[in-house]
């Protein structure tokens, strides 16, 4: 694999934002329209002090995957 192929591999389509949930990290790659959601800006208070801590990487939110899949399900309809 190239340094660019490496690159692209993380980079997001856009229109969306990559999130990494959990201790695993689990990546997953969210609509921004996901964003003005008020559950999903309720998640991001709740932990706004750890994202603040990764702010020069990407968002990384400590809770459960099944958490946060909940919360993008109830955003997304």
């Amino acid at each position: 694999m190239t340094k660019k192929a490496g690159i692209h591999e993380k980079l997001a389509p856009s229109g969306f934002i990559p999130i990494y949930v959990g201790e695993e990290s689990r990546r997953y790659v969210v609509p921004v329209a996901c964003l003005s959601c008020t559950m999903f800006q309720a998640l991001l208070h709740q932990f706004r002090e750890e994202i603040q801590a990764s702010i020069a990487g990407p968002i990384k939110l400590p809770c459960s995957p099944q958490m946060f899949e909940w919360v993008l399900k109830s955003c997304q309809g």
